[in-house]
């Protein structure tokens, strides 16, 4: 918020002087982002939110959608739309009251810093509420980019690879209609076939792991020298693709 507001008059940069100290107000209002837009004619339409920092209501068309507390974190929500930001300050002061039995120091900042207390009562930067470094900006608003996802069928989210010594297990996060579907592994030269005989939901995490044998290291290397790789051509990757009917399901392959 303070980085938009000193683009209007008469506000000034805050790192100008003390100004820090004069605009601490700004972070104990709260604060509404609102916008219009038009929406696709797939079939499924996802609204993402990448990075909200930090505390705030999501309504579409005047409906609640959805709540933030996490600055670290994305967001997704199911076409007039408004995020009502709270206070960080003020959150921050009434989680603190909520916990009175456990005393999670430190409570505030060094007086010298003129910053804001119990940020450790908020996931959000933490320097944002003062440092030996900075002052204090609790700031607000959309830290990372907002859009609209639209799919017909499927949508692979997320991608991870757990090597096991001897196994390999692959954590899927999908997210689609309600159809039956095949998951089509392949790691390096070697293939396999998984059906998944349950229905998919709009949203599941699914575990799949690799059959013995289907990929196997004679001499494994578990660790490599302080410095990063070698400067050969040896490097420790495996390349792992992941497909849907042939094409690519929203992730690339993953070395």
């Amino acid at each position: 918020i303070p980085e938009k507001l000193k683009l209007l008059p008469p506000f000034q940069d805050p790192y100008f002087r003390f100004n820090d100290v004069s605009y601490r107000w700004i972070a104990l209002e709260n604060w509404t982002y609102s916008t219009t837009f038009a929406a696709s004619a797939q079939q499924e339409v996802e609204l993402i939110f990448d990075g909200v920092d930090t505390v705030a209501s999501i309504t579409l068309n005047g409906n609640l959608v959805g709540k933030t507390d996490n600055m670290f974190r994305r967001y997704v929500t199911d076409n007039l739309l408004q995020v009502q930001f709270l206070s960080p300050v003020v959150y921050a002061s009434e989680r603190s009251k909520a916990h009175q039995s456990y005393r999670v120091p430190p409570q505030c900042p060094p007086d010298v810093q003129k910053g804001e207390c119990h940020v450790n009562f908020i996931r959000k930067e933490q320097s944002s509420f003062s440092w030996d470094w900075g002052p204090s900006f609790p700031t607000m608003g959309l830290w990372r980019d907002v859009r609209l996802e639209g799919f017909d069928a499927l949508q692979l989210q997320q991608l991870s690879y757990l090597p096991l010594y001897s196994r390999f297990h692959l954590i899927l996060f999908l997210t689609g209609n309600r159809l039956n579907w095949i998951v089509h592994k392949k790691l390096n030269s070697t293939t396999n076939h998984v059906r998944m005989v349950s229905t998919l939901p709009h949203s599941k995490k699914a575990l799949v792991p690799m059959p013995a044998g289907s990929f196997l290291c004679g001499v494994c290397m578990f660790w490599h020298e302080c410095g990063g790789f070698p400067p050969q051509s040896n490097n420790l990757l495996h390349r792992l693709t992941t497909e849907k009917g042939g094409l690519r399901a929203g992730m690339p392959s993953l070395a």
